[in-house]
């Protein structure tokens, strides 16, 4: 195969006419169409392989588009001086790529991969920040332990930057002891099933309606003073994948928009055995809804009558493919991700598999 190393912009001028056939029927790339439609890869995708073959011969949305699934011999029966390979995994783009190294079939074949194209990406900084210097949001920062264990050491040295950055805030700790869990039946639900993320997802809202403030994860670290994003009406974060991260977000008391992120929890529902994926999580949500109020899920600082998009390194200057932090003079703080909705286990895997296909696409 001929490696092509090219970047989110260059992708299509790298391409040319060719169709792209796409190794893995993966989530990643659902999320990814929709987040970077710079790409096209909707339009772009001819159809897809996959090593599962149950999913042989099924269908796989793709946008609003349906696509076919074969197995990868499939290719092998194409017109293989008009296609280009697109490793669409994350967690096991390293392995496709040796699985097809060595097809001599494919030896003029251009392959990308996904997931290097994005960690390469950076769509902008906040240098340009034209919040105002008067102060909208309170100076309080909610976060939740539901577990009742011990914090992890991470977490103590999460909040004790708090404390040093922001040492006139209030910091307001919620647990069962003082939140009722049982407001809403789709955190009661993922409270019963010990999920603490998405227990997290609808009371990290809630709070913050009610008071005010900011609300960080417990491993959100922060690396300097949030004062300047007081004067915003609403503020967060983008993530390493364009998606609106509620990691470290503010608010004034009783604002709008946040009343509309909970309002949709209203009917949504939890269902403890199924399993949670990439699709589930609340940043893919909550970008669904502030593109419906007019925002790009672009990547790039937007401020719209108060309500504040900052771009990714303001609170997520780590690299979700390897796990590498880079923080930037513009960075606020680091959510490490070390909790949430995939394993550790899973996580480290990915991370690993990431840093060889790295050596390879960059």
């Amino acid at each position: 195969m001929i490696i092509k190393k090219c970047g989110v912009r260059d992708f299509s001028a790298a391409l040319g006419n060719r169709k792209i056939v796409a190794f893995g029927a993966s989530i990643l790339m659902q999320v990814i169409s929709d987040n970077y439609k710079e790409l096209g890869l909707e339009e772009k995708v001819s159809y897809i392989i996959d090593n599962d073959p149950n999913k042989n011969g099924t269908k796989y949305q793709l946008g609003q588009s349906m696509k076919d699934i074969h197995s990868p011999d499939y290719l092998l029966n194409d017109n293989l001086e008009n296609i280009a390979i697109l490793l669409a995994s994350d967690a096991y783009a390293y392995e496709m790529y040796r699985q097809l190294e060595d097809k001599k079939e494919l030896e003029n074949v251009p392959c990308f991969c996904l997931s290097t194209m994005l960690m390469s990406n950076v769509d902008d900084t906040c240098e340009h920040m034209d919040i105002p210097s008067t102060q909208n949001i309170p100076k309080i920062i909610h976060c939740f332990w539901f577990s009742g264990d011990e914090k992890d050491d991470l977490s103590k040295r999460c909040m004790e930057s708090w404390r040093k950055y922001c040492p006139d805030y209030e910091i307001k700790e919620w647990n069962t002891t003082n939140y009722d869990v049982t407001k809403n039946p789709y955190m009661y639900e993922a409270f019963k099933a010990r999920k603490w993320a998405y227990v997290t997802d609808y009371a990290r809202l809630d709070m913050v309606h009610e008071y005010g403030g900011f609300y960080f994860d417990l491993d959100l670290e922060l690396v300097k003073s949030i004062d300047p994003l007081l004067g915003a009406s609403f503020v967060a974060g983008f993530g390493p994948i364009r998606d609106v991260e509620l990691a470290a977000f503010g608010a004034e008391k009783g604002f709008a928009v946040v009343a509309k992120f909970l309002k949709g929890y209203e009917d949504r529902v939890f269902d403890p055995g199924q399993k949670l994926t990439l699709k589930d999580v609340q940043p893919l949500y909550i970008g669904k809804i502030m593109e419906r109020m007019g925002f790009e899920i672009n990547g790039k600082y937007q401020n719209r009558e108060g309500v504040v998009l900052l771009p990714r390194d303001s609170f997520s200057p780590r690299n979700w493919f390897t796990g590498e932090v880079s923080v930037e003079q513009t960075s606020y703080g680091i959510h490490h991700c070390a909790g949430g909705w995939a394993s550790r286990e899973e996580n480290k895997k990915k991370q690993q598999n990431m840093m060889s296909a790295r050596e390879i696409f960059t």
